[in-house]
């Protein structure tokens, strides 16, 4: 099985999201549409066969749900 080499976790502090920049990813529908993206690339790694392109998929899903939980925790504060 291959393993895909992930590089180092995004952070929130500037997101760039549909040409806009959203720094600290202040707002709450932010978190929503990371939430979404996430559903997406999970949805895309369910619909591919080749084992690589899936797992990349599930990487990239994970990484859009924690900037959504990174964007939740600074809403909590």
């Amino acid at each position: 099985m291959a393993v895909l080499t992930r590089p180092e976790s995004p952070t929130v502090s500037s997101v760039q999201l549909e040409g806009r920049s959203y720094e600290n990813g202040k707002s709450e529908q932010d978190a929503i549409r990371f939430r979404q993206q996430a559903g997406e690339a999970r949805a895309r790694a369910a619909a591919v066969t080749n084992v690589i392109d899936k797992e990349a998929w599930l990487l990239v899903a994970e990484d859009w749900l924690k900037l959504a939980q990174a964007v939740e925790a600074r809403h909590e504060n």
